[in-house]
């Protein structure tokens, strides 16, 4: 019986020790990945670049109530109560989304008219979206809280109302175009960029991806509009979100790598039968937690810097989505902490091209003999491409693509061609 006891007790302190080696193996790991990182991306001093502000401003808390009048709020959840009921923008919200998706992609060169529900919810809220629009054109800037430095648990603004808002002003801005009134569709698009600018110090990736997905349905709303062009348009004209993607990608990195300090399990609990992250909350799981962090800080260096050198028209954008498993170990591939890079990568590209395609097209809706054929700044060796067509018309039209995932729809909001009316 003695010796089953010793034998027991040996078992007992083998685990224990391969377990301490195991758990100081991941630790190092992470510390090498995140001085590697830091040396080339300098993702320690995130939290210096954005100085800390404890909360919002006056400016993002006025127009937090005008936009909670039309069922929408900004504010990051610790400053501002949920809005329980779904009325006003919550009851249109799905039918809007589905007419500007169809607007965008589509052929047409000027929006039809909005759905009834969702015109109906315009004039409802015709005062209050004035004034939100005067807030943000007229008052101070719009600055949400920022804390860095608590990494994975910093709070957001709430992008849902952000991105939420910025589709109001573009359907308002659509619907003004279309019957005529070009100054208040052009100062209704200006409202959702400057909005834009409430989130440039707020680098969390998730946050970049909302700010560019609003700037490709700025760009792709300018299109339906005529010109003259006014002069803030030039600054979008001149944004790159390859430049924001980037540095959203920077501070993502500081937040992976602020795990070993700054996890909380609740920042990983799921609810229902579905809680896949159960795993990570227990004490003997948390070395594996720390080694899938420091493969996806490598995986995530390594596929923003191949998407940083390779043509957007090129690049293997479902290569690049499978990479960050197929490059890892076999037994390294839980795959906790993995963003979708290669998702990022190309819809920053698809944007800083629907971007390029906007200026193409209001310069010949401005002048029709602007160009037959213009270099893309974003493609090399691809151009847009200017020809007359039937019915007093100038055919637009990209020569390439941007490739995507699979798990992301092809292309961009810009068709492969449009047809400028010159009338």
């Amino acid at each position: 019986m003695k010796t089953v006891w010793i034998v027991i007790a040996v078992l007992v302190v083998t685990a224990l020790a391969g377990f301490a080696v195991w758990s100081i193996g991941a630790s190092r790991s992470l510390d090498a990945s995140i001085d590697e990182l830091d040396t080339r991306h300098r993702i320690r001093s995130v939290p210096t670049d954005y100085p800390r502000r404890e909360a919002s401003n006056d400016a993002a808390r006025a127009l937090d109530e005008v936009a909670r009048r039309a069922g929408l709020t900004i504010l990051p959840t610790t400053e501002a109560e949920a809005l329980t009921e779904a009325k006003g923008w919550g009851e249109v919200r799905s039918m809007a989304g589905f007419y500007l998706t169809e607007v965008l992609n589509g052929r047409v060169e000027f929006a039809p008219p909005a759905p009834e529900d969702v015109a109906r919810f315009l004039g409802q809220h015709a005062a209050d979206l004035d004034e939100a629009e005067s807030l943000i054109l007229e008052g101070g800037d719009v600055r949400f809280a920022s804390k860095l430095d608590e990494g994975l648990a910093a709070p957001v603004p709430n992008l849902l109302g952000v991105l939420g808002l910025t589709r109001i002003f573009s359907l308002r801005a659509l619907e003004a175009g279309r019957v005529g009134e070009h100054e208040s569709a052009w100062r209704s698009l200006e409202a959702a960029w400057r909005l834009q600018g409430s989130l440039e110090d707020q680098p969390h990736l998730i946050t970049r991806l909302i700010s560019i997905a609003s700037v490709k349905l700025i760009a792709g709303s300018a299109r339906r509009l005529t010109a003259p062009v006014p002069p803030w348009f030039g600054e979008l004209a001149g944004h790159d979100p390859r430049e924001q993607l980037m540095e959203g990608l920077r501070a993502e990195m500081y937040a992976i790598s602020t795990i070993r300090t700054k996890f909380r399990p609740e920042d990983f609990a799921m609810s229902g039968d579905d809680d896949g992250f159960g795993l990570v909350r227990r004490p003997f799981a948390r070395p594996m937690l720390f080694w899938d962090t420091a493969f996806a800080l490598e995986d995530m260096a390594r596929l923003v810097e191949l998407g940083q050198q390779t043509d957007p028209c090129v690049l293997d954008a479902e290569t690049l989505a499978t990479d960050s498993v197929t490059k890892r170990p076999w037994w390294a591939r839980l795959a906790i902490v993995m963003p979708n890079v290669a998702s990022a990568v190309t819809r920053a590209n698809q944007a800083a091209l629907d971007i390029e395609g906007t200026r193409a097209i209001l310069d010949i809706r401005h002048d029709p003999s602007a160009f037959t054929e213009r270099p893309s700044g974003v493609c090399r060796g691809e151009s847009w491409r200017a020809e007359t067509a039937a019915g007093d018309a100038v055919r637009v039209w990209f020569t390439g693509s941007i490739p995507a995932p699979k798990s992301q729809p092809d292309g961009s909001v810009l068709p492969t061609e449009l047809n400028v009316s010159l009338r």
